[in-house]
């Protein structure tokens, strides 16, 4: 196929340090950044501790609820793509779900 490997896109990573491909850190497990699992988690936990409608007035968010919640699902989603077996973010999942069922929180 005439495939090379370019050595400005390449880098090597030793044992000590973060191993990505394609922003997944492969290093014991595959899984997202800590930096972003933790955003991630930090806003549930704000959902969970002022409700829905005061974190998105605290953010400044003009979005409709229903769409940020459809973007934070996506996100957890996209975790447990990652790692099926992440209980946290299992859960969270659920618990956007019963917000989204009991109205929106």
């Amino acid at each position: 196929m005439g495939f090379q490997v370019n050595p400005e896109k390449t880098r090597i990573s030793t044992q000590g340090q973060r191993q990505s491909v394609t922003g997944i850190v492969v290093n014991k497990k595959a899984q997202l950044p800590k930096e972003y699992r933790r955003r991630l988690r930090q806003e549930l936990y704000y959902i969970e501790k002022f409700g829905l409608a005061e974190h998105l007035k605290k953010i400044h968010s003009s979005s409709h609820p229903e769409k940020y919640l459809e973007s934070l699902e996506g996100k957890v989603r996209y975790v447990l793509q990652i790692n099926p077996l992440d209980r946290e973010f299992s859960e969270a999942l659920a618990h956007l779900n019963n917000i989204r069922i009991s109205g929106l929180g």
